[in-house]
């Protein structure tokens, strides 16, 4: 049994391959006259050959082909068209339990272990406030033997120190496994503005 070549570069091909991993020509239909060369073996070999000129074609992200605007998937290995404009994700660099753990020593530290850095600026940015707001009440006792009116504003930031260090480690973990969190970007947000309104509310009464 003789060894199967591709008709276009002469490179051997399995024999039930559809396209040549050398020259990447395709064996799956005829080639269009309009398009067709001939290859070095012959001008009875032809193969289909994308349009030449940068504004006619479109480039395949998986095997690097050329094929017209018009094609909805490439010519070559069938990889569709939308996938040029899908996003690249870069995979966590921790595993759930490290995230978990980093975590706990701040919140958004497993977030960003996880590659997840918007989410793990933002809650920097909220712990900070909290701490600091906490620091700022504590410092300020009335004459060191209470906190006065400043108590309700004491437990606020208390409670919400607590919740964000729990969120924070139960989303970071799930962030390194690829879940989905449980705690949205949007509640964030309005749970920061809850808090702001709730402080304003307290220091004014």
């Amino acid at each position: 049994m003789s060894d199967r070549r591709c008709p276009n570069c002469g490179a051997l091909v399995a024999a039930d391959a559809d396209w040549c991993g050398q020259c990447l020509a395709s064996f799956r239909e005829p080639a269009s006259p309009r398009h067709a060369v001939a290859g070095p073996r012959g001008p009875s070999a032809r193969v289909e050959r994308a349009p030449e000129g940068p504004t006619s074609a479109w480039r395949c992200p998986t095997c690097d082909a050329e094929n017209r605007l018009d094609a909805n998937s490439c010519r070559i290995c069938g990889t569709p068209f939308g996938r040029l404009f899908e996003d690249t994700v870069d995979p966590p660099t921790t595993s759930p339990r490290a995230a978990a753990a980093w975590s706990l020593l701040l919140p958004g530290l497993g977030h960003w272990f996880a590659r997840r850095r918007a989410e793990a600026i933002a809650r920097f940015v909220l712990a900070a406030w909290i701490a600091g707001m906490l620091f700022i009440l504590v410092a300020s006792r009335v004459d060191g033997g209470g906190f006065g009116g400043a108590g309700p504003l004491v437990l606020l930031f208390g409670a919400a120190g607590l919740a964000l260090w729990t969120e924070g480690v139960i989303d970071g973990r799930r962030a390194a496994a690829g879940l989905v969190p449980v705690v949205s970007s949007r509640a964030m947000l309005w749970a920061c503005v809850a808090l702001v309104g709730l402080s304003v509310v307290l220091s004014t009464l």
